[in-house]
């Protein structure tokens, strides 16, 4: 069960980025506590790009807790690998990412191209 997730806490904030399984991966997997369900613990997930290792777990995240990522990787995300699995369909809100834009989560802030504590690639940006 590989998958990219990473944590970004601090003094007020605690997000994700990344949230994905195996690209082969077909059973479910395990819940995780403040994520997909219980008392939410989690104020944001950010996904990098459309690769199913970095997003595919997205639609398990409670729909209390946003879930960024570029309109680009979205559409890719829904037009392409929907084709092959379900990982293709969102069931819960994308909120979209702007390139250049700044996103702030608590005190957490993050210009989502270049020098915040965490970037978004650009290819998921186009």
């Amino acid at each position: 069960m590989d998958g990219a997730i990473t944590e970004i806490t601090s003094s007020q904030a605690r997000i994700l980025v990344d949230i994905g399984s195996d690209l082969d991966e077909i059973i479910r997997l395990p819940e995780i506590e403040g994520l997909t369900n219980g008392n939410p613990r989690y104020d944001a997930v950010f996904i990098t790009h459309y690769h199913g290792d970095h997003y595919a777990r997205a639609n398990e995240c409670m729909n209390t807790i946003p879930v960024y990522m570029s309109n680009v990787a979205k559409q890719i995300i829904e037009s392409v690998f929907c084709l092959s699995n379900t990982r293709g369909k969102f069931t819960r809100p994308i909120t979209n990412i702007e390139s250049g834009k700044t996103v702030q989560i608590k005190d957490i802030r993050n210009n989502c191209n270049r020098g915040g504590p965490f970037s978004i690639p650009e290819h998921s940006l186009i």
